[in-house]
């Protein structure tokens, strides 16, 4: 069970806090005590189901989570390894290098997608940079920077297939 406490401030505000599991206090103050209960009552149900987040590990920038991400695809064949590194220098990262991964929001994404639509990029091209901006941010949930991925329920171009013409 992770300590916890809630005391009143100088101020009149109220600090909730408990200790993480890196043996850190974490801890947010609010002007009621009851909205402090149920902050700290919800950071203990993610502490008991496993699924709390360090909010500091979401600072880690999208490059640098996106490079991790490459390393890991080793086993691919060199020309897949190839194309993702192009699609990821030339289309993902111009628009997310610098964002912290934890701040990228579905609707940076959603952005993100018209843009490269409107630069007359084929459906398919956008899908291929959505899977492997999606991989990188799957990457940060498995390593608990985020706890859940902003590439969710993004609307991407439909890709058009036609059928051949018989002869």
């Amino acid at each position: 069970m992770a300590r916890t406490a809630i005391d009143r401030r100088d101020n009149g505000r109220c600090r909730a806090r408990y200790q993480a599991p890196d043996r850190r206090w974490r801890s947010k103050t609010f002007d009621r005590r009851i909205d402090g209960q149920r902050w700290l009552n919800n950071e203990l149900v993610k502490l008991d189901r496993g699924e709390w987040v360090d909010p500091r590990a979401g600072q880690a920038l999208f490059e640098l989570v996106a490079e991790q991400w490459m390393a890991g695809r080793a086993a691919l064949r060199a020309t897949t390894r190839a194309r993702d590194r192009s699609y990821l220098d030339s289309l993902i990262l111009p628009h997310l290098r610098d964002k912290p991964i934890g701040s990228v929001q579905p609707s940076d994404l959603e952005t993100w997608v018209a843009d490269l639509a409107a630069a007359g990029k084929a459906p398919a091209t956008i899908q291929k940079a959505w899977q492997i901006a999606s991989g990188v941010f799957r990457l940060a949930v498995r390593d608990r920077l985020i706890a859940h991925s902003p590439a969710r329920d993004v609307q991407l171009p439909r890709i058009e297939h036609t059928e051949p013409d018989a002869l």
